[in-house]
């Protein structure tokens, strides 16, 4: 696909890979929020790219990507946990463009759900940090469904104990170092 010169292409390299997380990267860092090591994406992307459940979709401004998504494929649904996008061609709405090439790509592989992971409580409260990208993801003209919280089982009440104060305090110096 071409459109003002953007290309969308399917990841098949490890040039490519490395193209969504670096977009990745950079999204977490203007956004101020964290994400897993490299190696984690990498592990996900070579364990279920094989298996046809991970892909990468990413829009090029010729060689020069612009946005990029991992997606998960399980049953007859595609998921979108991940994705990033450069700041500096914002006006080309690659990130638009993104998203309903992947609404096709669903299509293509059969699937009837395109679950985008998350969205805010209140769809009318912006004010809420999540408000931005629930709008965008509304805007794709789905359905706005709300799952059950998650929760932890706890088996061990000492070791949840220490590892809530050991992951407080881990976030806590992630935010003093920012």
């Amino acid at each position: 696909l071409q459109k003002k010169g953007l290309t969308v292409k399917l990841a098949e390299s490890q040039k490519e890979f490395d193209d969504f997380y670096n977009l990745l990267s950079q999204t977490a860092s203007r956004q101020k929020y964290y994400i897993h090591p490299k190696d984690y994406y990498q592990k996900l992307w070579d364990l279920l790219n094989s298996k046809d459940m991970c892909q990468i979709l990413t829009v090029y401004l010729n060689t020069t990507p612009l946005a990029s998504w991992m997606f998960f494929t399980y049953e007859k649904t595609l998921y979108y946990p991940y994705g990033g996008s450069e700041d500096k061609h914002k006006n080309m709405f690659a990130s638009n463009l993104l998203g309903w090439e992947a609404i096709k790509f669903g299509k293509d592989k059969g699937m009837d759900t395109f679950d985008m992971w998350g969205a805010c409580d209140d769809l009318n409260d912006t004010k809420d940090p999540w408000w931005g990208f629930t709008n965008f993801k509304l805007k794709f003209g789905g359905t706005y469904v709300e799952y059950i919280d998650s929760y932890d089982f706890v088996l061990n009440k000492e070791a949840y104990k220490m590892f809530n104060l050991a992951n407080n305090l881990r976030w806590k110096i992630l935010k003093a170092i920012r």
